[in-house]
């Protein structure tokens, strides 16, 4: 019976488990692709559920970062979410909460160059992630309802 040693990873005290459920689409689920986190691919899978952390990283700015992998999401120059293995700039999201406790999380770095609309984080009905530029914070594909997971703060 071979011992295996497991290596812990230490979190911030403030570091909040949560899963983050798009509010229009009870029943989504996370997926993994290629060792990759990957926001929301299909429905009904108890089985591949990715659980994030949420990572105050300054007033009303958070990092999210999956709990297993430990790769942080973050948003490019084009408005392309994407997995990065060390936290930068790009991984930096206002969380905005409303009144009917839904959340959005827009990009710190990024806007439209114009207008000056925030880029946001969001997820089609088909549970496909899309482009920042392209998502507005009245639009049911970026309200989310983070879920905090009991038992493990």
């Amino acid at each position: 019976m071979g011992h295996r040693a497991t290596a812990k990873r230490h979190r911030h005290p403030s570091v909040q488990p949560a899963r983050l459920l798009p509010a229009d689409a009870a029943g989504w689920h996370h997926g993994r692709h290629k060792g990759r986190e990957q926001l929301l691919l299909g429905r009904d899978s108890e089985e591949c559920v990715t659980q994030f952390n949420l990572i105050p990283v300054g007033l009303r700015i958070v990092a999210i970062q999956g709990a297993k992998t430990g790769f942080y999401l973050a948003m490019n120059s084009e408005g392309y979410l994407y997995t990065s293995d060390n936290f930068n700039p790009e991984c930096k999201f206002k969380e905005s909460v409303f009144e009917n406790y839904y959340v959005t999380y827009s990009s710190m770095l990024y806007r439209q160059s114009q207008s000056g609309r925030s880029w946001y984080i969001g997820i089609n009905r088909d549970g496909q992630v899309m482009k920042g530029n392209r998502v507005k914070k009245t639009k049911a594909a970026a309200h989310f309802l983070p879920k905090v997971i009991e038992g493990q703060i």
